[in-house]
């Protein structure tokens, strides 16, 4: 997957200009990074229902995942956690009943 390079405009003063180029200097080496690729590249995984105990979600990373993030819940709050990942699927251990979406990359 290809990220485009930052570019910035000249303004005419040299410090403004220096500070621009130096921030998108640092966000494209940003960027480059493999977790930065995998967590750009990851998908939103909506309107999953937990129930308490374990169960699988389907993820369509189409890779092995590195973490997820919990985007939206609904419900109790939610208190789940990891227990196993391939490269289709999630499984999850839940303590409470909620809907939650996922940030998966």
């Amino acid at each position: 997957m290809g990220f485009p390079v930052l570019r910035t405009r000249t303004t005419g003063n040299v410090p403004e200009d220096r500070a621009r180029d130096d921030l998108a200097s640092s966000l494209s080496a940003l960027v480059r990074t493999d977790f930065m690729r995998s967590f750009l590249s990851g998908v939103h995984v909506q309107d999953i229902a937990l129930a308490v105990g374990s169960q699988s979600v389907v993820h369509g990373l189409g890779r092995q995942p590195i973490g997820y993030l919990v985007t939206w819940s609904e419900g109790a709050a939610p208190s789940f956690y990891l227990t196993d990942s391939n490269t289709k699927r999630l499984t999850l251990s839940s303590t409470s009943s909620s809907t939650v979406d996922l940030w998966v990359f």
